[in-house]
């Protein structure tokens, strides 16, 4: 009973993994398309320390 438990819980954190390394790939996607402009801002930034 106790292994069946802790089986159900190892997939619902491995489908919590899951979900979260796709939403974070989707996060990178859409942050890849403005990298440039965040680089710009980043080499501005540094600019003025």
């Amino acid at each position: 009973m106790l292994k069946n438990k802790f089986s159900s819980l190892f997939f619902k954190l491995l489908f919590l993994l899951i979900f979260i390394i796709i939403i974070e790939a989707i996060i990178i996607y859409i942050g890849y398309k403005a990298s440039l402009d965040l680089l710009h801002l980043t080499i501005f930034l540094e600019s003025l320390y």
